[in-house]
């Protein structure tokens, strides 16, 4: 297994899946329990991690105490002991993120976390391919992250992101998932479901822009979640987290928006097109008060 390291700036993801659905609570995948979907199924939650799985944290809450976070946040938010932070890429070969995305998140990453040695990307297997026609489960993709995962308990702090063919299962068949987070660590972005839904009847030129923008977004708001937000460990500063549609914000400038998990991303990146402005779409203020307080 050939190993290609980067050393890089700070890290960050933009991930925005259609219709990001998870497990129920009583759905516990491998080695984890009391996995909860955040509004739909982005950013599910170990429950064990202390982190507030159980998905009673209200609304509004105030701020929390230093301790509030689970040890893993505190390894994300603090420089010590992790004074840098890994994304560990494992993809299916062809379905490699595109450059435009790493470069994108690294910019990212230099904000939301505090990271004073920097964050790396690290190219660790190519991952054999299991067929268009493959349908994932919870419990398999979790049990499949968890095997390729290298340890981090000695630093630096890492996330896993995986880059897969098939499809994920959702209990309803309720749209097409093209982002999935989940305890506090793993990342699945299933490449084939995003480049298909990006391409329809464009242009190869515009297909790229429309392709690698929302790789990025739908990676920024999936790694949203494994950090923490909205209200999925990180305690809310104001009353943002849009409690109808789980750990999501109100609002539908903030990359972590309810919606920007479906096909209403692509409407939004037209939009934003037709007004001369950039098709990525930040985090709000909300979230950059509740993340600042997690620092």
């Amino acid at each position: 297994m050939t190993r290609a390291h980067r050393r890089r700036g700070v890290l960050l993801g933009l991930v925005l899946p259609l219709g990001c659905a998870g497990p129920s609570p009583s759905s516990p995948g491998a080695g984890a329990t009391g996995l909860e979907p955040s509004g739909g199924g982005a950013g599910l939650q170990d429950a064990a991690s202390g982190s507030g799985g159980n998905g009673t944290s209200p609304a509004g809450a105030g701020a929390g105490a230093a301790g509030s976070l689970s040890a893993r946040l505190q390894r994300y938010h603090r420089d010590d002991p992790d004074r840098s932070l890994r994304f560990e890429l494992d993809a299916v070969a062809g379905l490699a993120p595109y450059t435009s995305s790493t470069d994108y998140l690294e910019g990212l990453a230099g904000r939301l976390l505090n990271k004073p040695d920097g964050v790396s990307f690290e190219t660790d297997e190519t991952l054999a391919p299991m067929g268009a026609g493959h349908e994932w489960t919870f419990e398999a993709l979790d049990e499949f992250a968890r095997s390729h995962a290298a340890d981090d308990a000695r630093g630096p702090v890492t996330i896993q992101v995986l880059f897969l063919d098939g499809r994920y299962v959702t209990e309803d068949d309720g749209g097409t998932v093209l982002g999935l987070a989940w305890g506090e660590r793993f990342i699945a972005l299933f490449q084939e479901q995003l480049r298909s839904a990006c391409s329809g009847g464009l242009a190869s030129a515009l297909q790229n822009d429309v392709c690698s923008t929302a790789e990025r977004n739908v990676w920024a708001h999936e790694l949203g979640h494994v950090i923490g937000l909205v209200d999925n460990g990180v305690p809310l500063q104001s009353a943002h987290r849009d409690a109808a549609h789980g750990r999501h914000d109100v609002s539908d400038a903030c990359i972590m928006y309810w919606a920007y998990e479906g096909p209403a991303l692509f409407d939004t990146f037209l939009d934003r097109f037709n007004a001369g402005q950039s098709l990525d779409i930040d985090f709000c203020e909300n979230c950059w008060a509740d993340l600042a307080n997690a620092r």
